[in-house]
């Protein structure tokens, strides 16, 4: 990433990181560590969380992982055993997640801005958001391990690239 696209953002990726591990920790009991991104790659099908942000920033906030992490973060919101929960209910999760995370986002982000209902898609690992027009830009993208496996949150800027 070039200086001039970090410069779309006032948002650090320390700050990225405190409010995943925040939500992380609030909502499913759970310590994230944060990794350089190398160290935590995704393999195999990845559950992606997209959430668009509109309005005096455009872009967005995605969630990669693998299903067995959206499955466990699942288990924990629904108290359900892992064995019983459905690819729905792992979507509904993830999504719920990342509709958390964007939320707290938006709070640093130039106002006004609204945010979409997230949307979750299977896909190969690190795939770029669908949009129309021109290509987004990745503007931060940190990553975390744990226990259910490791995890991607990444920034894109709405037509920059």
């Amino acid at each position: 990433m070039n200086d001039t696209l970090l410069e779309l953002i006032p948002l650090s990726s320390d700050d990225l990181i405190t409010i995943t591990q925040d939500v992380w920790s609030s909502f499913l009991d759970l310590d994230l560590g944060s990794v350089p991104v190398e160290s935590a790659a995704l393999a195999g099908p990845v559950l992606t969380a997209v959430v668009s942000i509109s309005g005096a920033w455009e872009g967005s906030l995605q969630l990669d992982c693998p299903q067995g992490h959206a499955v466990a973060a699942a288990a924990t919101m629904f108290s359900a055993e892992i064995g019983t929960v459905t690819h729905e209910q792992a979507c509904d999760a993830l999504g719920e997640l990342a509709n958390v995370v964007t939320g707290n986002v938006k709070s640093l982000l130039p106002a006004p801005s609204a945010l979409s209902i997230p949307s979750v898609r299977t896909t190969s690992p690190d795939p770029r958001p669908e949009a129309a027009g021109a290509p987004p830009a990745l503007l931060r993208r940190v990553a975390f391990v744990a226990a259910p496996g490791p995890l991607h949150v990444s920034i894109w800027k709405a037509g920059t690239a």
